[in-house]
């Protein structure tokens, strides 16, 4: 069957003819739509009665293995013995200034050559109509263009584009045929594995949702992809394979190279932050970076050598683009449209305002997504659509510009509410709407800024780093509902944030635009919680056991010593004479603690004699966790403890394999930190199901301390133990919460208890 292939004018135009430099900043993303459109119709409101506006054109070219359908809209057709063609465009430069951009009158150029041609006609006037979109002044460039005049143009144009398209084409007739041929790269699936990879299946095929709780040694990466990339044969185009750990991303890696080296022919690329792959410390322009100089003259030509090519993670990425000289951050987003597979943080695809703007997600499409470890996806949801702005950056950014009228009268609106909300207000507070005094005081900032900076070409990163913040406030509004509240905060400074409580309306939003989303993770407990908070309405669920055996794991509880705010003052020396015992046996273990202040206390009563004790701070650099990590050596010569705080850098995320990791403490239940936002969450949840506490406190915390014990067994053959300090994890609803393999928990009173336990399991498997 030919295959048919739709790609717009302006996206022709501008990814074949792209030119020059990498521009960043207000003025190359300011979006004008909104008031060009107002511009156009305006311009269009003159014509006469045989004239037209948006005249929508398109081509099609066949050459039997397929076609290309060139479509576009026409701004306006004036009729006469000749036909004028009018591109119109707006912009902010006085009139005297302006100059034909080579982008825009290719684009007419395109549509002159495609009404002509539909029309049977010979010969056409083209006028570029640039419009100043304050004083409304305008100035044109009219042309003359016969059919063959264009068609050599045009012609050249889609040449460019075939030489990409057929390569494409090839990979993909290459990729399907190993597609088909395919066989699971291990021996045998593990065992749930095929249940879990027949269920990926059947939820893409059918175009649904599945919330997967897999716990570790099942197989999830393998078991999710392989059956993802089958349905690369129909109906899916793309994956993506989303992560919030670096560990998940090198999983994804390390199970795409697999099935590369059994044959499989698939492209697949790693997107990396800017802020992690850039080479010249974020300084995007061409005055500061050899990059962004030059990097669209550069661009087509890298892609086209590279995609001889099948395999992008960061450091191919990074060679080369300093090979082509381009800049490694738009390289790789440009890559990603030639590949399969596309392994990237959630924020590409969840975030409103750093999604990915080369795909199409806010249409239906036909990607699927895989998330990765989505127990992370609630609170990250919540960031991504929650923003708070604050009195101070709106104040420095007033002190800077103090002799602009204009614009100072537009700060000073909203600095007028923020001192106001000072005067009223003496603790924080909370409210379930935006005041429309401060909304408006925001628009009007917006559009004054923007003026400001484009007018003056202003560079200032206060101010910019401040217009963004507005942007982003303003689409935030524009999903503001019953989920949300608006957080009046009082600290050194005055802010107001709106809180995303529920996000699954959003996510639920997004993943219903996709062919289909696969959710999964090994701690997905209570699944109600996650399906509910992570839009799940309608969605198939599947919960696996544990391959582990339970022989391999003993988990003992200490339900004598509180770790509760008021009992920690008296239970310290216990809590120090219970870790003391778990570490008997010569090896390396980790303690997790509440809090850096819970932690500390323990740290100034731990005798450190017989040990080595290493301890995670809270500003620890990329460097410093590599060399905490590689402490964990399975031929110490003295044991290891290592302090660390649940749900940190150190909780999940990390592989201590074999002998690298032989215990954990868990020192209390994990509950976030008691403060004025978590009880906004806790009333919301408590007016809404009548379970505020669950949804705010118990089940986010309890995940921390399931994928802190989860750091202990990471294969089939490893051995481990684990002690737990509290009472409540013997009531409601912790206990009802235990994973089955902990199961039964070895209850010990004190010190002798733990050894003697321990003594047993590491001396006879059976006994525990």
């Amino acid at each position: 069957m030919e295959k048919l292939i739709r790609i717009s004018v302006r996206e022709l135009v501008e990814f074949i003819l792209r030119r020059g430099d990498i521009e960043t900043g207000l003025l190359a993303t300011v979006d004008r739509a909104q008031e060009g459109a107002r511009i156009h119709r305006m311009i269009q409101k003159n014509y006469g009665k045989n004239d037209q506006a948006e005249v929508y054109v398109k081509h099609l070219i066949k050459n039997g293995k397929y076609s290309i359908e060139i479509s576009g809209r026409i701004d306006g057709l004036r009729f006469g013995e000749i036909y004028t063609l009018e591109e119109i465009k707006t912009t902010t430069k006085k009139i005297e200034d302006i100059d034909v951009n080579f982008m825009h009158l290719a684009q007419a150029r395109c549509y002159a050559y495609m009404f002509l041609k539909e029309n049977n006609l010979e010969r056409i006037k083209v006028r570029l109509i640039y419009v100043n979109t304050d004083s409304l002044e305008s100035r044109a460039f009219e042309y003359d263009y016969t059919i063959n005049d264009l068609k050599e143009f045009f012609d050249e144009l889609v040449e460019g584009y075939i030489k990409f398209l057929e390569k494409s084409l090839e990979h993909i007739n290459e990729r399907n045929e190993t597609i088909k041929e395919i066989k699971f790269p291990y021996p045998a699936f593990r065992e749930s594995q095929r249940k879990l990879s027949v269920a990926v299946y059947k939820t893409i095929m059918e175009g649904k949702k599945l919330f997967l709780e897999a716990p570790t040694g099942t197989g999830k990466t393998m078991g999710t992809l392989f059956p993802a990339l089958k349905t690369l044969l129909g109906p899916t185009s793309k994956i993506f394979y989303l992560t919030a750990k670096t560990v998940g991303k090198a999983s994804a890696e390390d199970a795409i190279k697999l099935l590369q080296e059994n044959g499989l022919i698939i492209k697949s690329i790693t997107l990396t932050s800017k802020e992690k792959i850039c080479p010249n410390e974020l300084k995007c322009n061409p005055m500061e970076c050899q990059f962004a100089k030059g990097h669209y003259d550069r661009i087509n030509d890298a892609l086209l050598h590279s995609l001889s090519m099948d395999f992008f993670d960061k450091g191919r990425i990074e060679e080369l683009s300093r090979r082509y000289n381009v800049c490694p951050f738009e390289f790789s987003l440009d890559l990603s449209m030639f590949c399969d597979v596309i392994i990237c943080d959630y924020n590409y695809i969840f975030d409103i305002t750093s999604s990915l703007k080369r795909y199409s997600f806010e249409s239906k499409n036909d990607y699927v997504y895989l998330i990765d470890e989505a127990h992370n996806l609630v609170d990250r949801a919540r960031d991504m659509f929650s923003i708070t702005l604050s009195y101070n950056e709106f104040y420095k950014v007033k002190q800077k510009f103090k002799s602009f009228r204009k614009l100072n009268l537009a700060l000073g609106r909203v600095i007028k509410y923020f001192n106001g909300l000072r005067e009223s207000i003496e603790m924080d507070k909370v409210a379930m709407t935006i005041e429309d005094e401060f909304l408006n005081g925001i628009n009007k900032c917006e559009e004054v800024v923007e003026e400001f900076v484009l007018k003056n070409l202003i560079k200032d990163e206060e101010l910019l780093n401040l217009y963004f913040d507005i942007k982003r406030f303003k689409k935030i509004v524009e999903l503001y509902d019953e989920n949300y509240r608006t957080l009046f905060l009082r600290e050194e400074d005055i802010l107001v944030k709106l809180l995303c409580i529920n996000p699954s309306k959003i996510l639920k939003g997004i993943m219903d635009k996709a062919q289909a989303a696969i959710l999964f993770s090994a701690t997905f407990t209570p699944l109600s919680y996650y399906m509910d908070l992570l839009g799940g309405d309608g969605s198939y669920k599947l919960k696996l056991s544990s391959p582990f055996s339970k022989e391999n794991i003993c988990v003992m509880l200490n339900p004598y010593i509180s770790t509760r705010l008021n009992d920690r003052e008296n239970t310290y020396e216990r809590v120090v004479d219970g870790i003391k015992s778990l570490t008997y046996k010569k090896g390396n273990y980790l303690v997790f603690f509440p809090s850096y202040l819970y932690l500390n206390e323990i740290l100034k009563r731990f005798p450190q004699d017989n040990v080595d004790l290493i301890v995670q701070r809270n500003d620890m650099t990329e460097k410093e966790k590599e060399d905490f990590l590689k402490r964990f050596s399975e031929d110490s010569e003295k044991t290891l403890v290592a302090f660390a705080v649940l749900g940190g850098l150190f909780g999940e995320g990390i592989d201590l394999p074999g002998e690298k990791l032989i215990g954990v403490c868990i020192v209390g239940v994990g509950l976030p930190q008691i403060n004025f936002e978590r009880n906004v969450l806790k009333e919301y949840f408590d007016e809404r199901i009548g379970k505020g506490f669950e949804y705010a406190y118990i089940y986010p915390g309890f995940n921390r301390v399931l994928q802190a014990v989860g750091r202990l067994i990471r294969a089939e053959n490893d051995r481990g133990v684990a002690l737990l300090f509290d009472d409540r994890f013997l009531k409601r609803p912790y206990n009802n919460l235990i994973p089955d393999l902990w199961k039964p928990l070895k209850i010990v009173k004190g010190n002798e208890d733990v050894i003697n336990t321990l003594k047993r399991f590491w001396k006879e498997k059976s006994d525990c």
